[in-house]
């Protein structure tokens, strides 16, 4: 695809396109030139998907290793500089609306309500999705979630950081809503 575009630039724009490491008077229309790009540009995606590859796996065991990566959610607050690898703790101006929702939906009340009775405290998540995608998140029981990968499963495994709710009563409303 780089070398077509290549050609289709020079041809175009009535330019000749040459890479850093190549000399000025570099004839490009020389086959041997062809292969040597085709071959380098081959040799740069072979890389690309090394990195990608090892990115994936670098995501995956920190996973494995209970870590929580990215933006904390509601409920918690992301730690800067922690010395035990952990990179959330709870967030006690927030946690308590979290306890609200699971036990609250425990008892029935529909979400819409929930939603509703818990704006009042101070949640500001808008959206029809809000409080299923909080009673689906496993963090808030002290788990990590790690994606399957090649071969290898999707699991879940105790996380480095403190749970808001008890793992039993995830996995409580996780049978109420069929997950």
């Amino acid at each position: 695809e780089a070398l077509t575009k290549i050609a289709e630039l020079e041809r175009k724009h009535n330019v000749k396109v040459i890479s850093t490491n190549e000399p000025i008077d570099l004839d490009t229309s020389d086959p041997d030139v062809f292969m040597k790009r085709a071959f380098d540009y081959l040799i740069a995606n072979r890389e690309l998907l090394t990195i990608r590859n090892r990115t994936r796996q670098g995501i995956r065991n920190a996973k494995e290793n209970g870590r929580h990566l990215g933006k904390a959610p509601f409920g918690y607050r992301n730690l800067k500089n922690s010395c035990n690898g952990c990179t959330i703790e709870i967030d006690e101006s927030q946690s308590f609306i979290i306890e609200k929702i699971f036990r609250d939906y425990e008892l029935g009340v529909p979400p819409n309500l929930i939603h509703k009775s818990i704006i009042s405290l101070g949640f500001k998540n808008t959206g029809n999705s809000t409080i299923r995608n909080i009673l689906e998140n496993c963090v808030y029981a002290g788990l990590t979630k790690v994606p399957a990968y090649k071969n290898l499963p999707e699991k879940y495994v105790k996380a480095q950081h403190l749970p808001i709710i008890s793992e039993i009563d995830f996995w409580r409303v996780q049978k109420l809503l069929n997950n």
